[in-house]
C-alpha cells in the first residue's frame, strides 16, 4: 500500500486512499472471489499510519491481509534487483513478495490500540488548528475579530487539554500501551508525546508486533 494506491490481483487498480476507496476495493476483491473461486489475500506496508484506514476496513470485511514490515520488503527489494520507486512498481513488488515470501496473515488490532490512535490523531488535528489559528490571529488588525481569535484559540487549547488527558487515562488503563511508552521514552530524544505517537501509528515497531 502506498499513499494513494493499491494493487488487485494481477491488475493495478487506481485507488483513492479513503474510505470510499477501500469500500471499492472491497467490492472488486468480492468480485474476484467469485469469479476465480478463490479467497484473495492482501499484502500491504506499514507505511507511518497511512495504511490505518486501508487495514481496519479490509480487517472489518474479513479480507485476509498481510501487514509486511517495509525494511524486509526493502531488503526483498533489494535482493530482487527491483529498486525503482513508482506506485505501480511498488505494488508489483509487493505482489512479488507474497508471493514468494508468503507472510501469514494479521490480525486486527486490539480494541485499546485502535483507540489509542484515535487519540493521538485528534491531538494532532488539535495542534495542527492551533498553529494555523495563531498565524492567522497574528495578521487580525481588527479587535473584534481579534477578540474572536483568542476565544477560538482558548476552546482549541482547552480541547488539547482533554484530549492529553483522555490519552493519560487511557495508557493508564492498558499495562502494555504504557508499558510499551515507557520503553519507547527510555530512547534518548524521545519524550512521552513521541513514544505515544509512535505506539499509536507504528505499533509494528513495539510488543505490539503483528497485533500480539
Amino acid at each position: 500500500v502506498s499513499q494513494s494506491r493499491y494493487l488487485s490481483y494481477a491488475q493495478i487498480l487506481k485507488l483513492p486512499n479513503s474510505k470510499q476507496g477501500v469500500f471499492k476495493l472491497i467490492h472488486h476483491l468480492k468480485k474476484i472471489s467469485s469469479s476465480a473461486n478463490a479467497i484473495p489475500h492482501i499484502v500491504c506496508e506499514a507505511t507511518g499510519g497511512y495504511q490505518n484506514i486501508f487495514v481496519s476496513l479490509l480487517h472489518q470485511h474479513h479480507v485476509l491481509l498481510s501487514l509486511a514490515n517495509p525494511s524486509h520488503v526493502r531488503d526483498f527489494a533489494r535482493a530482487s534487483g527491483k529498486l525503482a520507486k513508482t506506485d505501480a512498481l511498488d505494488a508489483a513488488l509487493l505482489q512479488t513478495f507474497g508471493e514468494k515470501m508468503q507472510p501469514k496473515p494479521s490480525s486486527q488490532p486490539p480494541t485499546e490500540l485502535i483507540l489509542l490512535q484515535e487519540l493521538v490523531r485528534r491531538r494532532s488535528q488539535l495542534i495542527d488548528s492551533i498553529s494555523l489559528h495563531q498565524q492567522q490571529a497574528s495578521h487580525l488588525s481588527h479587535p473584534p475579530l481579534q477578540r474572536n481569535a483568542r476565544l477560538l484559540l482558548t476552546q482549541l487549547k482547552s480541547h488539547l487539554k482533554n484530549i492529553d488527558s483522555l490519552i493519560q487515562q487511557h495508557l493508564k488503563k492498558h499495562h502494555a500501551l504504557s508499558a510499551n511508552v515507557l520503553r519507547l521514552s527510555q530512547i534518548q530524544g524521545v519524550g512521552p508525546i513521541t513514544a505515544t505517537t509512535i505506539l499509536a501509528e507504528m505499533p509494528e515497531w513495539t510488543v505490539y508486533r503483528d497485533w500480539e
